[in-house]
């Protein structure tokens, strides 16, 4: 199995933001690791391909490229290329519902599973954080907002057993996912802004820039929904939440 780093939310370009992916890097085998943007979710938002360039390439010394499914056309052959070719999968935020469509159009999401069975650390940031689970809690339907009152589950890739929800420190999608967990007596994992859970073969480690935020894991038992704040580590925990597909 291999490593995926789901961020909840927060500002790509902040010190938040900085430190958070900067973890990314150190999972990855590289010093100067090749980096691939997804930023399918943002509909290939130009403004965000620039400041993830900046942040990457010019303040964490990556070589950046980017798989820009909604402005260019790709043969099969140039996107498994580009998948296989990069240290890192990096998934941009927006419409999570929009992204997976496009996804499953060009066949990209056995690729990224493929991907992750080949040790490529998998990664990102809202929609790219949930995108990994079983279920996904989606409600954001432009690039530039996070608020709704309207919420739906969505099919992910599978990677990560159960639900997933970004931006949980959110008060309308701390109680919708809650109520979600609650309806389908599930059990996931609420990520707050400027936080993050890392997986591992299996195992999890929870980091945050905000100790008031973090991660959460939310449980459906004996007819309630339980919700607990998950610790802070400094080591890995042994927690077996990846799928074995095996």
């Amino acid at each position: 199995m291999g490593t995926i780093i789901a961020i909840g939310g927060g500002e790509l370009s902040s010190e938040s933001g900085h430190y958070l992916h900067s973890e990314i890097i150190k999972h990855s085998k590289s010093n100067n690791p090749k980096v691939l943007f997804i930023p399918t979710a943002s509909y290939d938002n130009k403004d965000y391909i620039i400041s993830f360039k900046n942040m990457f390439e010019k303040k964490l010394s990556c070589k950046v490229d980017v798989l820009s499914l909604v402005e260019r056309n790709y043969s099969s052959e140039e996107i498994e290329e580009m998948i296989f070719s990069n240290d890192i999968i990096y998934v941009g935020g927006g419409n999570t519902d929009y992204m997976m469509s496009v996804w499953r159009h060009y066949s990209l999401d056995k690729l990224l599973i493929e991907a992750f069975d080949r040790g490529i650390v998998l990664s990102g940031l809202s929609a790219g954080a949930v995108c990994w689970f079983d279920f996904i809690q989606s409600g954001m339907d432009s690039y530039e907002s996070t608020e709704t009152d309207s919420y739906k589950r969505l099919d992910g890739l599978g990677l990560i057993r159960g639900y997933g929800c970004s931006h949980f420190n959110q008060k309308s999608r701390n109680s919708s996912f809650q109520e979600m967990i609650y309806n389908y007596k599930g059990e996931g994992f609420g990520i707050c802004d400027n936080s993050a859970l890392i997986y591992k073969d299996g195992n999890y480690k929870v980091i945050t820039t905000d100790n008031r935020k973090g991660v959460y894991k939310v449980v459906y038992s004996d007819s309630f929904v339980k919700k607990m704040k998950l610790q802070l580590n400094i080591d890995f925990m042994n927690y077996v939440s990846a799928v074995d597909r095996t």
